[in-house]
């Protein structure tokens, strides 16, 4: 059974959730405020803090349900195969039930945050973050990059006073959770990647630094002075056993054994024009390329034991930008390449290397970190910032 509201404005609709059977009063009902119940592959959707507007009230309240489009909303709501209240803002390909109108309760309440069927346009979500007044700024001496540990901070790295620190950040604030100072030689071009509870920080020319993710206690070190020339970003492909590092003042990428979580071994490198600077993985058999001075990203894939490269995208003649640096590249869900420009701000890209749209923002910005609901964070190398911006966009 499917239940439509028509409305001129736009409306969400909630119902509310009780797994028991009794009667009460309307004055004892919270409105305006829905939690998630289950994990489901459709979107699951969470609203908080939302006004009311109307309300009816029913003796037995049963199940809450969120939906949102522009011009109608169908209610899809409790599920008795599982006995679940089933939460989206997409529909799954399947009926939903519902128990009669009188055991049910509905609220319309007013649209104060964004949903979700827009997020396929990467035009909208720029606008959103070009124009978003939920900002969180914070000085950093040399911000270059920005990871998320395990327990959903933010990491990044600080050159201050001949001193490197490792600052945890929280991921919805920018609050200073902790700075931690670090037993390495201090150096503006340091470089932080997390991977399997541990930081690696290629933090000198010639040696990558690997420490505990809690304390940031030193666990052992990566050298390999006939290839390393300021290595950058690191990545794993964890079926192949490699780690591959890239390294900047000679171009090369760089392939290790795995041997064990702190010890690896160096087996051959390649090399390409333009200053080899950032990585990223798609899977184990497929990562990309980025040259910094060329603004080129080329694809490396296995064939057999052999990597092949081919060329994903010239950025400098695809994007409209002049004089591109290309500093960073991260994908997101819907496999679309973000591009950090240092001498502009963001590109992207779809999988096939289609230009779709361009975001001027910071001051030399080297690092992004996309979050599920686009929330992006930006380390800003120039002007020394990291900053976090919150389009109000919910998935």
């Amino acid at each position: 059974m499917n239940l439509k509201i028509k409305k001129q404005t736009m409306l969400v609709l909630v119902a509310l959730f009780l797994l028991v059977e009794f009667s009460i009063d309307a004055s004892e009902i919270q409105f305006g405020l829905a939690k998630q119940y289950m994990n489901t592959n459709y979107n699951p959707l969470i609203v908080e803090n939302l006004p009311l507007l109307s309300k009816t009230v029913s003796s037995k309240l049963r199940c809450l349900s969120i939906c949102f489009n522009e011009n109608d909303c169908t209610l899809s709501m409790f599920n008795r195969t599982n006995n679940q209240c089933m939460i989206y803002n997409r529909y799954p390909n399947i009926q939903q039930e519902f128990f009669s109108d009188n055991d049910i309760i509905v609220s319309i309440i007013e649209r104060t945050i964004q949903l979700s069927p827009l997020i396929s346009n990467i035009s909208w979500i720029l606008s959103r973050l070009n124009t978003t007044n939920i900002i969180h700024t914070i000085p950093i001496a040399y911000a270059r990059s920005v990871a998320m540990d395990l327990f959903d901070y933010f990491l990044t790295l600080e050159a201050y006073s001949g001193v490197t620190y490792v600052n945890r950040y929280d991921s919805t604030n920018l609050k200073l959770i902790k700075r931690t100072p670090l037993p390495i030689t201090s150096t503006s071009s340091a470089i932080l990647t997390y991977y399997n509870k541990m930081i690696f920080i290629s933090a000198s020319y010639n040696i990558i630094y690997i420490f505990d993710h809690v304390n940031f206690t030193l666990l052992g070190n990566i050298t390999c002075d006939f290839e390393f020339s300021e290595p950058r970003n690191i990545i794993f492909l964890e079926s192949q056993q490699l780690m591959i590092i890239v390294s900047y003042i000679n171009s090369k990428i760089i392939f290790f054994h795995i041997n064990s979580p702190t010890n690896y071994t160096y087996f051959n490198s390649t090399s390409l024009p333009g200053g080899a600077q950032a990585l990223l993985k798609i899977n184990d058999t497929f990562f990309q390329v980025t040259t910094y001075n060329t603004g080129i990203i080329y694809n490396f894939k296995l064939n057999g034991q052999i990597w092949i490269s081919s060329l994903f995208v010239n950025v400098s003649e695809t994007s409209g930008v002049s004089n591109v640096r290309l500093a960073s590249l991260h994908i997101d869900h819907l496999q679309r390449r973000w591009v950090m420009l240092s001498s502009y701000g963001l590109a992207v890209y779809d999988q096939w290397g289609n230009y779709l749209d361009k975001w001027k923002v910071g001051i030399d910005p080297f690092d992004i970190f996309i979050l599920n609901d686009y929330r992006v964070a930006i380390a800003q190398r120039a002007n020394a910032n990291f900053t976090l911006y919150n389009p109000q966009i919910l998935i």
